[in-house]
């Protein structure tokens, strides 16, 4: 019941808020950061706990508007690279949209393809959830 009255009460606060109130900082963990930006933080919260809760809802019904522009930001290699392991290089494949990276620095390589929404599954660490996109992708260190 917690959460239910928790989402009813940020959604009154929202709705309240003033176009000065959105343009604000907000405190976050990561630090200060405009109002509004909360929204994309929320929605990215509800979308992916939404799966771990294994109630049928996985990453291929992510919207493409949540997944597409989520994955270059999870490749970039200041993001990714420590995430690997050190000997390993990986080329990323989207099936859906042709995109492409390659990241790390290790002899050697391993290939991922499959379709955007599969990506950001296993990149947040959900690898489980979109096994049969993936295969045996490898091992990252933990997504934060």
């Amino acid at each position: 019941r917690r959460v239910p009255d928790r989402a009813a009460r940020l959604d009154g606060v929202w709705s309240a808020m003033t176009d000065d109130a959105w343009d604000a900082d907000a405190l976050t963990r990561a630090g200060p950061m405009a109002a509004w930006r909360l929204l994309g933080v929320r929605w990215r919260e509800v979308e992916i706990h939404w799966v771990d809760l294994d109630v049928g809802y996985g990453p291929g019904d992510w919207p493409a508007a949540f997944a597409a522009p989520l994955l270059p930001a999870l490749v970039e290699p200041a993001r990714l690279g420590p995430r690997l392991p050190a000997d390993l290089t990986v080329d990323i494949e989207a099936t859906d949209s042709g995109q492409h990276w390659s990241v790390g620095t290790g002899p050697a390589h391993a290939v991922v393809r499959a379709p955007t929404w599969a990506l950001v599954g296993w990149l947040i660490g959900r690898p489980a959830a979109a096994r049969a996109e993936l295969g045996q992708p490898p091992a990252l260190a933990p997504w934060s």
